[in-house]
């Protein structure tokens, strides 16, 4: 009778002691898998980690480059074509640096060649590779560098002072002191018993002047006017001209056919060109030039100018003239009316670029640069203050066709891994 009953108790204890073993081994795989995606976690943490830090490195590697590129001057012959930096340790792991002349794989034969640099980084197991490319860009020529830069000879006469403020003045020939220069001094050689009151520094090598071409660019962009002889009394700008049509951007050429050439009691708002080859262009009396975009000159002469302003004693003036010069084609810094009650600096502002000799005469004012292709005669006492604008950003035709170094935009790439 109680054998069943027996049965059925055991069959119970069997029940149990299997569903406690199957819990038992359930709980021992979640924990075992729990344990597994824990270390799973903790090693794909650890590859984010390493990864993030090799692609570090590898940056650091593209930045060094681009220091030495840009530090540098013969790069190209002491970093060869292929790798720069092969290992270098940094924090945990290392970098690499590679670079190639994409062209024809010789950097050292060619300025006008890009660049590409790879970067390499390693953290532990994590690689990355970064990749970027340089080309050569423009740069400003070397003459924008001075106040007053001249390929011939620079003469300051006897009793006469040339003051130059933020900027020297350079000459490829020979620097004439009779009279005195305030300001700092770049010569091949110096002559004469005048006053230099800083240091003369001896150039290295001849300031290359612009190209050939300027002239011819100007006025292909200009409104030509034919005058000679003396014209005074206007004002020419971006929206006037009293002999014809109007340029946009300020720029009109006089070609005096020949001729010599006096401007007086005028204002330019944009940049004149004058063709006058081996004649003389005057700027006397009262004048204010000042080039309305910042990627032009304010002057060109084609030709010999004498700079006859006294820039110290008066102004150029509405009232004595009659006459509006900031009408609403010409307005100055903005600004333009209809009155005749304005006044204005007897100078130029800006860029000034003289093929021939240039004569400064009285006390004349220039704020900008001046580049003279031949001589130079400080026949009174004259003032330049050099803005570095004109280099930091050079106007259109004065840049080099090789300059720095720049990194191409868009080039910053991850490179597959091989």
């Amino acid at each position: 009778m109680n054998e069943p009953s027996t049965r059925r108790r055991r069959s119970r204890r069997g029940s149990v002691y299997l569903a406690l073993l199957i819990c038992s081994m359930i709980v021992t795989v979640i924990g075992l898998s729990a344990l597994s995606v824990t270390r799973i976690r903790q090693r794909t943490v650890q590859s984010d980690v390493g990864l993030a830090e090799a692609r570090l490195h590898a940056r650091s590697a593209l930045e060094l480059g681009l220091l030495w590129i840009n530090t540098t001057p013969n790069w190209r012959t002491k970093y060869p074509n292929g790798d720069w930096v092969v290992k270098q340790p940094i924090g945990g792991g290392t970098f690499t640096l590679n670079g190639v002349d994409p062209v024809d794989g010789n950097l050292a034969n060619s300025t006008s060649d890009p660049v590409v640099l790879t970067g390499t980084g390693e953290e532990g197991n994590a690689r990355f590779m970064l990749q970027v490319r340089m080309q050569p860009q423009p740069g400003p020529i070397d003459a924008l560098k001075s106040g007053l830069v001249a390929n011939g000879q620079i003469t300051v006469s006897s009793g006469r002072t040339l003051t130059i403020d933020y900027g020297p003045v350079t000459t490829n020939s020979l620097l004439q002191i009779d009279g005195a220069v305030i300001g700092d001094v770049q010569a091949a050689a110096v002559a004469g018993s005048g006053l230099i009151t800083d240091p003369v520094t001896s150039e290295p090598a001849t300031v290359a002047m612009p190209t050939s071409t300027v002239v011819s660019d100007y006025a292909a962009k200009g409104v030509t006017i034919l005058k000679s002889g003396t014209i005074s009394g206007f004002v020419l700008g971006p929206g006037v001209n009293p002999w014809g049509a109007t340029n946009a951007d300020g720029v009109y050429v006089i070609d005096t056919q020949g001729s010599d050439l006096t401007i007086q009691d005028a204002r330019v708002s944009g940049t004149l060109v004058i063709k006058a080859a081996g004649r003389k262009v005057t700027l006397r009396d009262a004048v204010f030039f000042k080039s309305v975009r910042s990627d032009y000159p304010a002057l060109i002469v084609e030709g010999n100018l004498d700079i006859n302003l006294d820039s110290s004693l008066s102004v150029l003036s509405e009232p004595v003239l009659g006459i509006n010069l900031n009408p609403i084609g010409a307005p100055l810094d903005g600004l333009f009316n209809n009155s005749t009650t304005d006044t204005y600096p007897k100078e130029i502002d800006g860029l000034v670029h003289v093929l021939g000799t240039l004569n400064m005469l009285k006390d004349a004012t220039v704020k900008g640069a001046i580049i003279c292709e031949g001589t130079v005669t400080i026949a009174d006492t004259n003032h330049l203050v050099y803005d570095r604008t004109v280099y930091d950003l050079p106007p259109v035709g004065y840049t080099a066709p090789l300059g720095r170094m720049a990194v191409v935009p868009g080039s910053w790439q991850q490179v597959t891994l091989p």
